[in-house]
């Protein structure tokens, strides 16, 4: 468990403190796709939030095959606002588990707030049902049963975050009335989703003359607030996550809620999020120089190998054209130099078509005469016609 105190007067009281717990063995059981842990003391199960906080009452819960998560919140009337998101991850053989949570309240015009990060992880030691493992026998009349294995020390992934890689503020949409306060909920968390101590810095984008902003994430509506929009921002190291405030009258504001455009609290429970350069806060700037050169470095690179392509290209092609323009000037002097020595250089002769393919032999025509009254044929040495006398007369 690791605090992080933010304002705390002497009026607060007590400033909130405590580490983790010892480790425990718990069994673990699924029910319709929800998990049940007994053991440590108390009964809990992954369709609530773990920390039992007076008046806190769950307004979110999501499931999936491997995953859960729940989100409890203090009524809006309650002057102590409180939140808590609780997740749990699940593996072949581990579970993790991580509880955030904010707390805010005002004693004596003085602020109080702190937030809180809850972690563990359950090491799977036995699996129900499961057979128990024998070890090798020394000799057919003796036998040992394996002994259980020793857990191993758990890992709390989370020990160390990294630096900030994204921030997330919820909701990203709250209708509110005219004189009424809200404290929206900020997580930083890093590149594994361990949230890192960091505290956005708050500011009204537009709707300043509307609202205050009095404490970290803490807005206050005029009494005299018109209905309208007004747009506030969560910033670090230069990134924002932008939230809207809706101000309604009393009428439009339950006409609002039983549209179903707002859950009961008035709240669109989704989340602003934004991701955060991790060289703007604790990392180190040399890493982001060294990535941006080697993108620079390889982009000059594939320009150059590009280039050389091309230009070996363009010089086979030059050398090519040089080759032919080499072997067409000798070939001009050789006939420049036997037309100086008497030589007649002859054109190539152009081809010859080509001869016709014989069908067969060529039978010669015999001369032969027509009668050009009767049509009757003769030999050659036939002058007239036998039946009228007409002269005949060649036919071939």
């Amino acid at each position: 468990m690791r605090w992080i105190i933010g304002e705390w007067g002497t009026a607060c009281g007590p400033r909130p403190s405590g580490g983790g717990e010892s480790a425990t063995s718990v069994a673990i059981t699924e029910q319709g796709g929800e998990l049940t842990l007994n053991g440590g003391g108390r009964v809990y199960s992954t369709t609530g939030c773990w920390e039992q906080y007076p008046g806190i009452a769950r307004v979110g819960h999501a499931a999936s095959a491997r995953s859960w998560k729940t989100t409890c919140r203090t009524p809006t009337g309650d002057p102590r606002q409180a939140s808590l998101t609780t997740t749990f991850t699940a593996t072949d053989s581990s579970i993790s588990f991580y509880e955030a949570g904010q707390y805010q309240f005002v004693i004596q015009n003085q602020n109080c707030t702190a937030s809180v990060g809850r972690y563990r992880t359950y090491s799977l030691l036995e699996r129900a049902g499961a057979e128990p493992v024998s070890a090798p026998s020394a000799a057919p009349s003796s036998s040992a049963t394996a002994q259980p294995k020793k857990p191993e020390p758990v890992s709390n992934r989370c020990a160390n975050p990294g630096p900030p890689a994204r921030l997330e503020v919820r909701p990203a949409r709250k209708l509110v009335r005219a004189g009424e306060q809200f404290t929206f909920r900020a997580i930083v968390s890093d590149a594994a989703g361990c949230v890192v101590y960091q505290r956005p810095t708050w500011a009204f984008e537009s709707g300043a003359d509307q609202a205050d902003v009095v404490g970290p994430g803490t807005i206050a509506v005029h009494p005299n607030a018109p209905e309208g929009e007004l747009r506030l921002t969560a910033s670090i190291a230069g990134r924002s996550a932008v939230v809207t405030v809706e101000i309604a009258s009393a009428a439009r504001y339950d006409k609002l809620l039983q549209s179903g455009a707002f859950n009961s609290q008035g709240e669109v429970d989704e989340a602003a999020t934004v991701a955060i350069a991790s060289q703007a806060i604790g990392a180190a700037s040399a890493v982001a120089e060294d990535r941006a050169s080697g993108r620079k470095w390889m982009f000059v690179g594939l320009v150059g190998v590009v280039a050389l392509v091309l230009a070996l290209a363009g010089l086979l092609v030059f050398s090519r054209a040089r080759k032919a323009r080499g072997l067409e000037a000798a070939k001009d002097a050789a006939r420049r130099t036997q037309a100086s020595a008497g030589v007649m250089v002859a054109a190539p002769a152009a081809p010859s078509p080509p001869a016709e393919e014989a069908v067969g032999p060529v039978t010669p025509r015999v001369p032969r005469t027509i009668c050009p009254i009767c049509g009757q044929q003769y030999p050659a040495e036939s002058r007239y016609c036998g039946k009228d006398g007409a002269t005949l007369l060649p036919l071939n």
